[in-house]
């Protein structure tokens, strides 16, 4: 289990690898997080889509008689991830999570939220992930990143800071470089002063 959820979860954040917490590499993680916006990648046409699908098509054969086997479910979603599928991907992550509740599956399932401009569903995620691992420093940073985009940079300092804390030594200048990558976003603009109503005309 550990071994293809990690595969996946290298696959959606870009294929780096590095320490591994609870089955999800952190240098993996703080090199999407960098970008935490970027889509998916979509699979071209031609000969790469058609070897996608016959894929696809064993998986969903396994499924039909195992509705929970964790390697289909694990390789359908990564395959659809590879399509651009993202909602299709998420079901698949959130049908293995019922079979096998690994926190590795509900980070990505966070970062496919965050990485496709769905911020609030991704805080759920990784609160989720921080219920079950209250230290757990990729979480932690991909809630901060996620605070900071949405301007709530107090609450998003403080956890960038419990993430460097609890992580180990070698991974903290990528953590530093993931936070502060992330552009503060500039206030809202003030709203137009409320115009006085003309005076009345005087009465002939």
């Amino acid at each position: 289990m550990a071994g293809k959820t990690q595969k996946l979860l290298l696959g959606i954040v870009g294929g780096l690898v590095g320490l591994a917490f609870i089955g999800a590499p952190m240098i993996g993680l703080v090199s999407s997080l960098l970008n935490p916006v970027a889509a998916p990648a979509v699979a071209g046409k031609g000969e790469d889509g058609g070897v996608l699908q016959k894929q696809a098509s064993g998986y969903e054969i396994v499924l039909k008689r195992e509705p929970s086997n964790l390697n289909a479910l694990l390789g359908l979603a990564e395959i659809r991830r590879k399509q651009g599928r993202v909602q299709d991907t998420i079901a698949l992550l959130k049908q293995a999570q019922q079979s096998s509740p690994d926190p590795s599956l509900t980070m990505n399932i966070a970062q496919l939220y965050q990485q496709t401009g769905q911020p609030i569903l991704a805080l759920a995620e990784y609160d989720a992930v921080l219920r079950a691992v209250p230290d757990y420093a990729p979480a932690l940073l991909g809630k901060a990143i996620t605070l900071k985009i949405a301007g709530q940079i107090k609450p998003a300092q403080e956890l960038y800071l419990k993430a460097l804390e609890k992580a180990p030594k070698e991974f903290k200048p990528q953590i530093t470089q993931a936070f502060e990558s992330v552009p503060v976003p500039a206030p809202a603009p003030p709203a137009p002063a409320s115009v006085p109503p003309a005076p009345a005309l005087p009465k002939k």
